[in-house]
């Protein structure tokens, strides 16, 4: 994706505007962020981020700088981006009789009977696993976008909003 800037100068002898896009210097505070070519062409860095866009114009030895443009780069939570907003909730909740706990490398770390929530960064895919506790059974899941493992204990979520998911131990 890219944004495409402008430049305009006002001028006071003889008074006119003019396109000045390709006379003007453009430029980025935060470089990683985004960068900006010769013709005030904006493209995202794999680097997500805020930076500023901005011009600077010199005629007759008078160096002037433009107002800035605030852009925000917004990638996907693999690269390490977390999107402007609030984060999304994953809560886990227990059904059935029986007991057992709910794990993931993510961080995520329940016991039955209590249900518990984590935010994380929209995006985040998820591999939550559900392990039997003493003489109790796993029997299967609720609200995941995917299951998988030998009993199906493994559950996929893909957070874009708040989810909730049920382990259910018999």
């Amino acid at each position: 994706m890219f944004a495409d800037f402008k430049a305009f100068g006002t001028y006071a002898h003889p008074p006119q505007t003019k396109d000045i896009t390709n006379q003007v210097t453009w430029q980025s505070d935060i470089p990683q962020v985004a960068q900006v070519t010769s013709s005030g062409v904006v493209t995202p860095n794999t680097n997500c981020g805020k930076a500023n866009v901005f011009a600077t114009f010199s005629d007759s030895g008078n160096v002037v700088i433009s107002n800035s443009s605030a852009i925000t780069v917004n990638g996907p939570a693999s690269l390490g981006c977390t999107p402007v907003g609030p984060q999304p909730i994953l809560t886990v909740n227990f059904a059935g009789t029986g007991t057992g706990t709910v794990t993931s490398p993510a961080g995520v770390n329940c016991s039955s009977p209590s249900s518990c929530s984590n935010q994380f960064a929209a995006g985040t895919t998820l591999n939550l696993t559900a392990v039997a506790t003493g003489a109790s059974s796993f029997g299967g899941w609720s609200n995941c976008n995917s299951t998988s493992g030998a009993n199906g204990e493994i559950c996929t979520v893909f957070l874009q909003n708040n989810v909730a998911v049920t382990a259910n131990f018999n």
